[in-house]
């Protein structure tokens, strides 16, 4: 797929038919793909609908969330593009599997396919048995266009994004050959993903998926992704609506089990497996993927940016917080983190990293990451930060406490006053003295009180700890305009980390918010992305 269009339609080479003789040409359909024409082969179909690749690893690699590792010297990158989502560059070496290519080609694939499945869907009449299809197409529609704006433009700003680049909307199959594209704006992006959503929602069927339905897009799915998409898109009182069907039900059964974690074998594939567990109520959409998962797990691979041990101690899984304001102690977590004394990078086993291989002697294969892609922990919180935009902080720390209690042995239960106090007193970030409070500049609202900043705060710790490994942090920053610094440091195992220089700084203005796009899309005409 070197040199292609810049959105090109993946699926047309798994439905391809053989060329036929010259005599025979001019009988084959233009563009010489297969008819899909049951409603079994829309649902065959729609199987490859979902991203064979990831955008974690560029997301969480440009994010707060890692730290540039000069000692120990002999640490490195798994790929070039780590290191350039890291310094927030254009991809120039696009090998690998988790490059800004390899997404964009990826989702804009399963764009296509679920272009034809609708396309497929109208040609046989649009019948009732196949709107369960219908709807799982919209929602993969709406989900890949949602995670392409979020990363190669502005985050939406009621502001600016009528006038802001978006990317193109792909709402039809291809059917010419070098088609001519335009960006659009990322108000139109929003809204054509709104309208797929609202017109899908109420097509899911979870009848319709009688074999491994958490691989798709069931109904808890469904709206999961709505809570997050309102979120994003400013419309909080659908945040909470879209999230309370997303969490019905005991919210004992379906907000992740964290006391089992103890229980099991110390082990992080284990931990892993039993976090992405499709059994469990909390997991509602898995996505395998080849990735280079290896970067967020014990090896000493690909470390060259990570997840330190300063990070962790001062923001995140090794962080102090209302469960205990006083010291980081290991077992007031019921999931542990461990520390690669080899680098000091902090493990938090979420992300199951798997081989799959071709050949079996030669020892050579793919690496495939396994991503629980929605869950209710998220949904969780995502109706408590609509609940303080809204001033309804009783809610708030209803929710946010759920959360603590679940994730934190110590018994503490949060309170609106505790909130106020930890987060109040709490002093902000400075690249050496690091905090997890940043100074917050939200996109479609205004803070009105310091009790509503300490709430964001709160919620912003929490979620940090929550998404770590799945690069929802890099649109946190982007939708609350928070600055990050890059950040040297040095490691020794008898020493701990040492802070060393900051080497950049992401502005609020900086157009680096948005990343650049492939190189070959721009080649192909698309327009790039501004920079200083």
């Amino acid at each position: 797929m070197k040199n292609k269009y810049f959105i090109f339609t993946t699926f047309l080479t798994a439905l391809a038919l053989s060329l036929a003789s010259c005599d025979d040409y001019l009988d084959l359909a233009p563009d010489n793909r297969a008819e899909v024409d049951t409603k079994d082969m829309v649902a065959s179909l729609l199987v490859s609908g979902y991203p064979t690749h990831v955008f974690n690893i560029i997301s969480e690699m440009a994010s707060d969330n890692m730290d540039h590792r000069i000692l120990p010297a002999n640490l490195s990158y798994n790929y070039k593009s780590q290191e350039d989502a890291y310094l927030w560059g254009p991809s120039i070496d696009e090998t690998g599997n988790d490059s800004p290519k390899d997404v964009w080609e990826s989702f804009y694939g399963c764009i296509a396919v679920a272009n034809q499945a609708l396309q497929s869907i109208e040609d046989m009449g649009n019948t009732a048995e196949l709107q369960p299809q219908r709807g799982e197409a919209l929602m993969i529609r709406a989900y890949c266009h949602l995670i392409l704006v979020n990363l190669f433009c502005l985050h939406y700003n009621e502001a600016t994004s009528s006038s802001d680049m978006g990317i193109p909307y792909m709402e039809a199959p291809e059917t010419k050959l070098n088609p001519y594209y335009e960006r659009g704006t990322v108000a139109e992006v929003y809204e054509k993903i709104a309208k797929d959503i609202e017109e899908g929602l109420p097509l899911i069927d979870d009848n319709a998926y009688i074999v491994a339905p958490k691989y798709h897009f069931n109904r808890r799915a469904s709206y999961a992704l709505a809570s997050r998409f309102y979120l994003y898109y400013g419309n909080y009182d659908k945040a909470i609506e879209y999230s309370n069907v997303a969490l019905a039900g005991d919210l004992e059964k379906i907000l992740r089990n964290m006391k089992i974690f103890p229980t099991l074998v110390n082990d992080v594939a284990t931990y892993c497996r039993e976090w992405i567990n499709p059994l469990n109520e909390c997991t509602y959409l898995i996505m395998p993927a080849y990735s280079g998962t290896t970067v967020f797990l014990n090896y000493t691979t690909g470390k060259l940016y990570q997840h330190s041990l300063f990070i962790a101690e001062n923001e995140t899984v090794r962080s102090k917080g209302p469960w205990n304001p006083n010291a980081f102690v290991a077992n007031d977590w019921y999931h542990k983190s461990g520390l690669y004394t080899s680098s000091g990078y902090i493990v938090y086993p979420k992300v199951l990293y798997l081989f799959e291989y071709t050949d079996p002697i030669a020892g050579t294969g793919y690496a495939r990451g396994i991503y629980p892609i929605f869950t209710s922990d998220e949904v969780l919180l995502n109706r408590a930060e609509a609940y303080i935009v809204k001033g309804q902080y009783d809610l708030a720390t209803a929710d946010l406490g759920k959360w603590m209690t679940n994730h934190f042995t110590t018994g503490v239960v949060l309170t609106r006053e505790m909130i106020n106090s930890y987060y109040g007193e709490m002093p902000y970030y400075l690249p050496d003295d690091p905090t997890p409070k940043k100074h917050l500049n939200p996109l479609n609202f205004s803070i009105t009180s310091a009790e509503q900043e300490n709430f964001l705060q709160c919620l912003l710790h929490f979620r940090r700890i929550e998404t770590l490994y799945y690069g929802l942090r890099w649109f946190d920053i982007k939708r609350f305009g928070i600055v990050i610094w890059r950040r040297d440091l040095t490691y020794a195992s008898d020493k701990g980390d040492a802070f060393e220089k900051v080497t950049d700084i992401l502005e609020l203005d900086d157009p680096r918010r948005a990343m650049q796009l492939p190189s070959d899309v721009i080649s192909a005409g698309l327009p790039a992305n501004p920079r200083k």
